[in-house]
């Protein structure tokens, strides 16, 4: 308590970004412990105000390059949904292994696409990661938001047990062991995007 305590006095003095910006190396628990990654976290979940809508699509990060916001799937997702009509009514997140939820649109802000980390992923950081998850779709929940649709890289069932009954009218998760099988799913999330009905 007294070094979390500390660790926030902290961040009071040491600037958003001092000079020359370097990638993060999330390499181990300690190294989210960082303030700038702190920061991160407690501005997601309450300063940060996600666009209105109804429906949060979440894509798996570990096959999208960074920024994701340049991303060719994401721009096409973007577009197709801009193109239906349907932009309005969605939020895009993609899902960090390690840094877990990061909206699109603020996708590069520092130390969001700045940071690197190991491949393959430990459990212990993935298991943080879909922790906050968990913690932003709760409060996009309490915003009103309705329905979830979430792709995942590898295990859906971990997901699954995490996510459940978090009070959406609809949830799905899906699994995407590619790129490719990610282009592949994107016309059908669409769809389905455009069958959900906005409202109460």
């Amino acid at each position: 308590m007294a070094m979390r305590k500390g660790l926030r006095a902290l961040m009071k003095v040491i600037p958003d970004e001092a000079g020359r910006v370097r990638a993060l190396h999330v390499t181990s628990v300690e190294s989210l412990q960082r303030p700038e990654i702190i920061r991160h976290v407690e501005r997601l979940l309450n300063n940060y105000e996600p666009p209105q809508g109804c429906v949060v699509v979440v894509l798996p990060g570990e096959l999208l390059d960074r920024p994701y916001i340049r991303d060719s799937l994401v721009y096409w997702l973007i577009d197709q949904l801009s193109g239906n009509n349907l932009l309005s009514r969605v939020h895009v997140v993609i899902n960090n292994p390690v840094l877990g939820p990061i909206p699109y649109e603020i996708s590069e802000v520092y130390p969001l696409s700045q940071h690197e980390y190991p491949e393959p992923t430990p459990n212990y950081l993935r298991s943080l990661s879909r922790q906050l998850l968990r913690k932003y779709l709760t409060k996009l929940r309490d915003r009103g938001f309705t329905d979830v649709i979430i792709i995942v890289r590898d295990g859906r069932d971990k997901f699954i047990n995490g996510l459940m009954n978090m009070g959406f009218r609809g949830m799905v998760i899906l699994e995407a062991r590619s790129r490719q099988e990610l282009y592949s799913l994107i016309p059908w999330v669409i769809k389905e995007v455009s069958n959900i009905q906005c409202g109460n």
